[in-house]
């Protein structure tokens, strides 16, 4: 079922563009110092969300801006300067949140290319395998032609998607009547939560530096490992003749167990790639190379060109990054 990262990898990668091209397609923006005057809040999966509420000044004239990012903790304190985006149109609208959408849109998009990535190299062409991945598109096509047959649902469903789109990203100043509307946090609360989320943050941040470290020390030892075995290793061809599962959580694992001809044994050697994946990556009986060592039959591995060193490499970065975020968590000062 490799089409899922396909059509995965298209609708990221597609929804990062839109949120890019959102960004960057209204015009140059105003930017004027806004002030974070108190805090919205919203009832949303049985939690509370902060949203801060913004005051600038536009042609004389204070005006409100709710910021389009929640979180269950405050961002920043009341009284703090913050730049806003203005856009002066039919409709004013400003935002306080573009670098962080940009963020959002970017790893949508990188994300997105990396799925269609995997497609391409674990896709393997065949009747069977393409017969799949057009009942899937055409299963999910016919579900949604089906599902908005009415044109008037249709319409309705773009309202909405409209109207969600402009609450979150494209949000504009808050109305006299919309701002009597929202639930105003005390401004009391918000220092109590300041004070208890700033310790929640640095034992957090704690123990993530705890865990990228270790994680970065293993990983760093798996490559030095996987790069002593490499600089040896030789090649020869070999053969998946059955998967070994794993049970977990979300599902069984795919192991391929490879055979193939070491020189310094009598018959076949078959051993289990360290790496599964589900669905399973390989077919049986599709032929792999492999690559072994001289001395230790079992010692072996598949060739998977660059990403032979790419996986100790990406846990290196993840490892890293896990840190750096602790670091920050641990000694950031909420402003």
């Amino acid at each position: 079922m490799e089409i899922v990262f396909l059509l995965a990898g298209c609708m990221l990668s597609f929804f990062g563009i839109v949120l890019l091209r959102e960004q960057h397609g209204k015009g140059k923006p105003v930017h004027i110092l806004g002030e974070v005057v108190g805090y919205i809040q919203e009832e949303k999966q049985k939690s509370n969300f902060l949203y801060p509420l913004v005051k600038f000044i536009w042609k004389g004239v204070p005006k409100y801006l709710k910021g389009s990012i929640g979180s269950i903790h405050p961002r920043f304190k009341l009284g703090h300067k913050i730049e806003v985006k203005v856009w002066a149109g039919e409709k004013l609208q400003a935002q306080i949140e573009g670098r962080a959408l940009g963020i959002v849109a970017w790893f949508l998009i990188v994300f997105g290319v990396a799925l269609i990535a995997v497609f391409f190299k674990n896709f393997h062409l065949s009747i069977f395998s393409l017969l799949i991945g057009f009942g899937v598109v055409g299963k999910i096509v016919y579900e949604m032609k089906k599902k908005f047959t009415n044109p008037q649902e249709m319409q309705g469903m773009k309202d909405k998607l409209g109207v969600m789109w402009s609450k979150h990203f494209s949000p504009g100043v808050l109305s006299d009547e919309e701002l009597k509307q929202m639930t105003m946090v005390d401004p009391s609360s918000i220092a109590k939560l300041f004070e208890k989320f700033a310790v929640q943050n640095r034992r957090v941040g704690f123990a993530l530096v705890c865990i990228g470290l270790g994680c970065s020390y293993f990983s760093f030892n798996w490559y030095q490992k996987r790069q002593a075995f490499l600089t040896t290793a030789q090649s020869a061809p070999g053969k998946v003749v059955r998967m070994e599962t794993s049970s977990g959580s979300k599902g069984k694992t795919y192991f391929p167990v490879v055979q193939y001809r070491h020189p310094a044994s009598a018959g076949p050697v078959e051993f289990r790639h360290s790496i599964g994946s589900s669905p399973p990556s390989y077919d049986l009986g599709e032929g792999v190379q492999v690559l072994y060592d001289q001395k230790n039959p079992m010692e072996a591995m598949i060739d998977q060109g660059m990403m032979n060193r790419g996986f100790p490499m990406l846990c290196m970065i993840l490892s890293a990054l896990v840190t750096f975020l602790g670091l920050r968590m641990s000694t950031k000062q909420k402003v």
